[in-house]
């Protein structure tokens, strides 16, 4: 049985390369250097994994939402939508989740399955 630590560190990479396999940045169109950026902190746990929580973004782009964090909900307002914003930045607050094994594990077992990897 590998630890909470290691399956949770797979459970962020195979994320990562399910939320690049995009193969484009969402906000410039550019297909260099994709990163797997949070639109809310990777804190939240309940929103971790959820696909509406992740966007595709090349390494400039990324950049430029942490230096430009305004700028940045914008585009993500106008990328989700308002409702589905508002949506998560509540789900991301409100809803708890526990850091067991068996979650990373749901989570790891669902992107290799090819399933959305968002647990509830």
């Amino acid at each position: 049985m590998s630890s909470k630590k290691a399956l949770k560190a797979k459970a962020d990479r195979l994320f990562s390369e399910w939320v690049r396999s995009q193969g484009k940045c969402e906000w410039c169109g550019s297909g260099g250097y994709l990163q797997c950026a949070h639109i809310f902190t990777r804190h939240y746990l309940s929103t971790r994994y959820s696909p509406i929580n992740a966007v595709c973004l090349c390494s400039g782009c990324h950049r430029r939402a942490h230096a430009q964090p305004v700028e940045f909900v914008e585009f993500i307002k106008d990328y989700l939508g308002e409702d589905i914003y508002e949506e998560l930045r509540y789900e991301a607050k409100v809803r708890i989740e526990k850091a067991t094994p068996d979650f990373f594990d749901t989570v790891i077992k669902k992107i290799t399955a090819g399933e959305p990897p968002y647990v509830k």
